[in-house]
């Protein structure tokens, strides 16, 4: 094989196993969006460098899998991109988003350096560690934590300044400890507690990242300044598929021909409850994916058109499970039940039990089953079902005959009542609780007696016998002296009359400047079902009785306890909602305003609002009464671009006398803070983990830089003869650090470096020299080509040369997720598969193992299969040994269509009327040429399966921007389109068309115009849509197998046999 060949397949294999455990390698992403990235920065040494995408980093080493990996079946239609090299020519550079705002006051504007610290000087030396409760939290369960900052220096840490930040969780608790700014003595710890409550009772992971930093202050270690976490949250999930049909044979079971095609349907359940959405395809079936463990039940099917079968509405959903769920369909009650409904008698007292008497006919041709009521209404005079005996939503139901009735009776009983009558509003179906497709009866009503007495009497001027035409009378309760009713007026006459008042005693005034005639209050027994009478005699008084007219004032203030805050600092508003109006109590709610610009808002938790904010409860105020309330949140991740953050709110009542006040806008600013970082690269021989007088600098490295508080920032530099590079004014926070190490040396581990304001952090990283120098791995197989239906063998040689025995080797065996991979599974693999256990290497030993399994099931339609694998006690090991191999199975023949295009300023232009010559990876040899058509397209018919090279004659270089350079012939891929760049390039010869003399010539067939804009140009689609860049992936990966995650063995260059 071909260096080329071996590196681009390795290049695959490295870049994406390692991609796949990359975590949380820039700031962590928040509750709601991401801040964009600032993609340029000024670096030292000055340099030329390029923005370019950089890798994310594992936030833990590589492990292998929980479970053995599956093999592709099919090839995708669409493979992923990642050019096999790097462009000719850079790509436009991405669009500049909002660059770090400058919020400093004018004095402190001006350009100061920042500090530098010297090798000897004394300095406050932070560290941070983050220990959650548990290991794993259940869902819906607050994530508790504790920090832990220790001053690890010879002098004092003084004002030390906390930040944070969280995804997928707000912060429940610990904002008083995050915003404080402690001193700590040499040797002294804080240590304080944080609580995190997730957004979605369904997150299968909470991201928390805390640094510590001191302002002007260069910590001597910035590797230990910060922490982030992922945090698991264990979900229990499995899956449910099935069909959903219609029984038209009455059969009791789905047969062929019967699935309803393009139907929705929608399920509600699980624990933590929730809902899902399932979608047929064109035979009915469905599938839905990660669905939470528990019971379930079918709540509408097809916008209610149809709905489920009855005693075919629940399921259960268990953890790492696929539920079987037939879902047979009908036509909705509604289409054949009617119902009639009625109280037994008029009036009930209120100590009674109400029956309601229901009929229920059916005009269809079949029974309808499982009829029960689901009755609910918006206030406690409204009848629930939950106790109507065969009715009730979670009964058995009554079934309803072809073209009959049948009549139920139903007793409940009373609620508790604020007003004298009772209604029933009642759906009837048989679904359960779901109402869809259901009938509806409602407002049928009943007085309720026993609940409430009258007062009449008479109001009149004791010193004169005159009545007191109009008089306003304020009814109060005798003990807490509050309303109880709106200020009532006396009629012309005098003649007072008080309805609905609750029995016992109430205070009765006459508002104005009157007293009673005796000087004793009036108060009034009521009874209930009776009119209390009694006058109200009063004489002139001096002092003036207020009228309590029931005239609500609501008003809200809000205002931040800071007029501004570190971006990556808790933000803490404080909210007061209070009546200042008068009568008796009001209905009341809060709630957050719009306002034009929703990016400058508070992002907080809503239900630190509490109940007051709460639609479905019923929160009153009364006179004089109020609401503190305090929220915690953070500037949201879209934020403005005025550095500004509001918390704009709004109160309202169903009648506001004073609706001026009924709104309230705080603001508060966002400061942002720099800073400098420098990393200084160098070869830790004697993996001691610090930089000895002996061991080497790494020059002339590339080193990239993310992370950060928002706006994130990353960038790139190169090393200088020190192995040293500068990243100035970079927001202060916490940064993954990476870097392509040279000749070898890896890298184990992830490195972070935690940015200060105002000063330069240096962080020291030591590579290492991999596993691989001293211990070294073959890999062949036994034959160049196998048919499809035999089992591969391939003996592998492992070699210890390092000094010591290896007592596990283990083996892991992956790829890129491309078709044609082979794992190591299977008991074939002996010890060497991914459970297997190992097998040990003693030191000066070789060793020789064979392995055999089947081929990938799509072997036979790619045409080959490949094998490429780590070796070492942790295969994770970015030092660990490599080997990679692969086979050809011959076969079968397909067609194969391409478009070749150009950069252009507005995207990709087609090449018309361009020669292609299309080779064999790796012989080269000639297997067809073709003439692109006016469109760039082409194709070939009928070749052998397999990867080929093409060859564009002229001044030309072919860019396969994608995972699989190649161009693929693939039995069934006929409808893929795959896409290659020409950039300019050095002088290619035309080979002519010298074809093998065992291969019958392909013919070349032309491109019809559906072919064109097929698969390969949706990558590039797909890619932009996601914000992939074709350029970065190929980046990635060559960084990636830089590093020694890739699976690289471009130096231990073997033929394969």
């Amino acid at each position: 094989m071909s260096e080329r060949s071996v590196s681009r397949a390795l290049l695959r294999i490295g870049a994406l196993t390692t991609a796949a455990i990359l975590a949380f390698g820039t700031a962590t992403s928040g509750a709601q969006a991401q801040e964009p990235e600032t993609p340029t920065s000024t670096v030292e040494p000055t340099q030329t460098t390029e923005p370019s995408t950089p890798p994310s980093e594992p936030s833990t080493p590589p492990s292998e899998p929980s479970t053995p990996p599956s093999e592709p079946s099919t090839p995708p239609s669409t493979p992923p991109s990642e050019p096999s090299t790097p462009p000719s020519t850079p790509p436009s550079e991405p669009g500049t988003p909002p660059s770090t705002p400058d919020t400093k006051p004018e004095d402190e504007k001006k350009d100061a350096p920042p500090v530098i610290a010297r090798a000897d000087e004394q300095r406050p030396d932070l560290a941070v560690t983050v220990t959650p409760d548990k290991a794993e939290f259940a869902a819906a369960e607050d994530i508790g934590l504790t920090l832990t900052v220790k001053n690890k220096g010879d002098v004092p840490a003084v004002n030390i300044r906390f930040g944070y930040e969280t995804s997928q969780a707000w912060l429940f608790s610990g904002a008083n400890e995050l915003s404080s700014r402690p001193t700590l003595a040499p040797g002294a710890e804080k240590v304080f507690r944080v609580v995190l409550r997730p957004t979605s009772p369904t997150s299968d992971s909470v991201s928390f990242q805390f640094r510590a930093t001191i302002d002007g202050s260069a910590d001597p270690t910035p590797g230990d300044n910060g922490k982030d976490l992922h945090i698991p949250v264990r979900q229990y999930k499995g899956s449910v598929s099935g069909v959903v049909y219609t029984d038209t044979n009455n059969n009791g079971a789905y047969d062929q021909g019967e699935g309803l095609p393009n139907i929705s349907f929608r399920v509600q359940g699980g624990s933590p409850a929730g809902s899902n959405w399932g979608f047929t395809d064109a035979n009915g079936a469905y599938t839905m994916w990660s669905v939470v463990a528990g019971k379930y039940s079918v709540v509408s099917v097809d916008n209610d058109r149809r709905a489920a079968k009855p005693g075919f509405t629940d399921f259960v959903v268990e953890a790492d499970k696929t539920t079987q769920f037939a879902l047979p369909v009908v036509a909705p009650v509604r289409d054949s039940l009617t119902a009639t409904m009625s109280f037994g008698k008029s009036s009930y007292h209120v100590s009674e039990k109400p029956e309601l008497t229901i009929t229920l006919k059916n005009s269809g041709a079949q029974p309808i089953e499982r009829v029960v009521a689901v009755c609910s209404g918006y206030g406690p005079e409204y009848l629930n079902s939950d106790n109507f005996s065969a009715l009730r939503p979670d009964g058995p139901g009554v079934t309803v005959p072809a073209g009959g009735e049948t009549t139920v009776s139903v007793t409940t009983d009373m609620p508790k009542l604020d007003y004298p009558w009772i209604y029933a509003n009642c759906f009837f179906g048989n679904t359960g609780r779901s109402t869809s497709g259901s009938v509806w009866v409602g407002n049928v009503r009943a007085t309720v007696t026993g609940l409430h007495g009258d007062y009449s009497g008479k109001v009149v001027n004791a010193e004169t016998g005159e009545p007191l035409r109009g008089a306003a009378i304020n009814v109060l309760d005798p003990v807490t002296r509050r309303s109880l009713k709106d200020v009532i007026a006396a009629d012309q006459d005098g003649n007072l009359r008080i309805y609905s008042l609750n029995p016992g005693k109430v205070l009765i005034q006459v508002a104005g400047k009157w007293k009673p005639q005796d000087g004793n209050e009036f108060l009034v027994d009521i009874v209930a079902d009776k009119t209390t009478t009694r006058d109200l005699k009063v004489v002139p008084s001096d002092v003036d009785v207020p009228d309590v007219s029931h005239r609500p004032d609501l008003t809200v203030s809000v205002k931040f306890d800071k007029d501004s805050y570190d971006i990556a600092e808790p933000m803490r508003a404080n909210i007061t909602v209070k009546n200042i109006g008068t009568g008796h109590e009001a209905q009341v709610s809060l709630r957050v305003r719009q306002t034009p610009d929703v990016r400058n808002v508070l992002d907080f938790d809503r239900s630190q609002l509490g109940d007051i904010a709460d639609e479905t409860k019923k929160v009153f105020l009364w006179p004089g009464e109020s609401r503190e309330i305090t929220v915690v949140g953070t500037a949201p991740y879209l934020s403005g671009n005025d550095n500004k953050v509001s918390l704009p709110l709004e109160v309202s009542t169903p009648v506001d006398h004073g609706p001026a006040n009924n709104s309230a806008l705080a603001t508060t600013t966002v400061t942002y803070l720099n800073g400098d970082a420098a990393v200084v690269l160098y070869g830790d021989a004697n993996k001691n983990g610090r930089k000895d007088a002996d061991e080497q600098a790494l020059p002339n490295v590339k080193v990239y830089i993310s992370g950060g508080n928002r706006p994130s920032k990353w960038a790139e530099a190169t090393t200088d003869e020190s192995g040293r590079v500068a990243f100035k004014d970079f927001p202060v926070g916490l940064y993954s650090v990476y870097a392509s190490y040279p000749d070898g040396w890896v890298r184990p581990g992830s490195d972070r470096l935690t940015v200060s304001a105002n000063a330069e952090a240096v962080l020291e990283i030591g590579a290492e020299r991999p596993l691989s120098d001293k211990f070294f791995a073959t890999l062949n197989f036994t034959k160049d080509e196998y048919r499809a239906d035999e089992n591969y063998e391939a003996v592998i040689t492992l070699e210890n040369q390092t000094g010591a025995d290896m007592p596990v080797v283990n083996a892991l065996c992956s790829g890129a997720g491309e078709p044609g991979e082979i794992y190591n599974t299977g008991s074939g693999w002996g010890g060497l598969a991914w459970d297997g256990g190992g097998v040990s290497v003693p030191n000066g030993e070789k060793r020789t193992f064979r392995v055999t399994g089947p081929l990938p099931t799509e072997a036979a339609s790619i045409g080959y299969a490949t094998l490429g694998c780590h070796f070492a006690p942790d295969s994770s090991d970015p030092g660990a040994a490599r080997a990679h191999d692969d086979l050809k199975v011959p076969g079968l023949r397909a067609d194969a269509f391409g478009k070749l295009v150009t950069d252009g300023a507005n995207g990709d232009v087609p090449k018309p009327a361009t020669t292609v010559v299309v080779v064999e990876a790796g012989t080269k040899k000639v297997a067809a040429r073709t003439i692109t058509d006016a469109d760039g397209n082409f194709g070939v018919s009928q070749l052998p399966v397999g990867r080929y090279d093409l060859i564009v004659p002229g001044p030309w270089k072919v860019e396969i921007r994608r995972m699989n350079p190649w161009f693929l012939v693939r039995a069934g891929g006929q409808s893929w389109v795959q896409l290659f760049h020409l950039v300019p390039g050095p002088e290619v010869e035309d080979p002519g068309y010298p074809l093998p003399e065992d291969q019958t010539p392909g013919t070349v067939t032309p491109v019809t115009p559906g072919a064109s804009g097929g698969a390969g140009a949706g990558t590039a689609e797909v890619l932009a849509k996601t914000g992939a860049s074709v350029l970065g992936l190929g980046l990635l990966g060559a960084l990636l197998v830089a590093f020694g995650f890739g699976a690289s063995l471009i130096g231990r260059r073997r033929q394969v046999v």
